[in-house]
């Protein structure tokens, strides 16, 4: 499901793997813009979105019969004069791995490890993106999709504790590859990024990177960067071979 940022995804679900809270957020000036526009096509998600005098428009496109997500992010200065864009970009691969028989309530993890109850948690958090305070409410507490009676406050984690998150490890190559381990299954997940950043910050289950972008009146710069997941170190030379085949021709080409 695109959430109301640029970027990230909930309720990621592709059996056996399973993803918790979101995918990361897209930022720029320490700020999440908000999406004015979507548009749902079969192979991909188009958002469209404004901050100041930068108009923003980002592609998320599921990779049919593979495991990939690809992200695609065009940053345009309709300034009359040249600006500097400051973008940040979370990486979070807060993915794990399920077997067993899948219903319409399938497991997926949370800050507390792998679950196989329901409850509003990762709604909380979809819908607190973009903004500063802390989501709590009182729910009542589902099991195997089923309400039980019983009330449970539930306080949302935010995007610092998501990507701190010690279920996961996560190793950077340079700054443009992440390996984000899960330490509960075997669950990998792997993001590289074509548009090389300044600086790749790493945490427990993910990373952020960052961009200064100088643009002139009217230039467009693109971001491109792509997600891997799967259980086996392999995941990495899939995002290699996905690199390089993709290197002249863009990621969404």
């Amino acid at each position: 499901m695109a959430n109301r940022d640029l970027t990230s995804i909930s309720w990621f679900a592709s059996a056996p793997y399973s993803g918790g809270y979101h995918t990361g957020v897209f930022k720029i000036d320490g700020q999440v813009p908000l999406v004015d526009m979507f548009r749902w096509q079969p192979y991909q998600t188009l958002r469209k979105a404004s901050y100041k005098k930068f108009a923003l428009l980002s592609t998320t496109r599921m990779l049919p019969e593979e495991d990939a997500v690809l992200w695609r992010i065009e940053i345009t200065n309709q300034n009359n004069q040249p600006d500097t864009a400051n973008i940040s970009i979370d990486a979070i691969g807060f993915i794990s791995q399920y077997g067993g028989d899948w219903q319409w309530w399938y497991p997926y993890p949370k800050m507390n490890g792998m679950v196989t109850k329901r409850d509003d948690e990762v709604e909380m958090v979809r819908k607190s993106i973009g903004s500063a305070a802390m989501a709590e409410t009182q729910v009542d507490e589902l099991v195997d999709g089923k309400p039980t009676g019983r009330k449970t406050t539930l306080r949302a984690p935010d995007d610092a504790q998501i990507l701190n998150a010690t279920k996961y490890n996560t190793t950077a190559s340079g700054k443009t590859t992440l390996l984000v381990h899960d330490t509960e299954t075997p669950a990998i997940t792997g993001f590289t990024f074509k548009t090389t950043p300044d600086t790749l910050l790493t945490f427990h289950s993910g990373g952020t990177a960052q961009w200064k972008l100088p643009l002139k009146a009217g230039e467009t710069k693109v971001i491109e960067y792509l997600m891997h997941y799967g259980n086996s170190d392999a995941v990495r030379h899939q995002l290699d071979q996905r690199l390089m085949r993709r290197a002249n021709r863009g990621l969404l080409a």
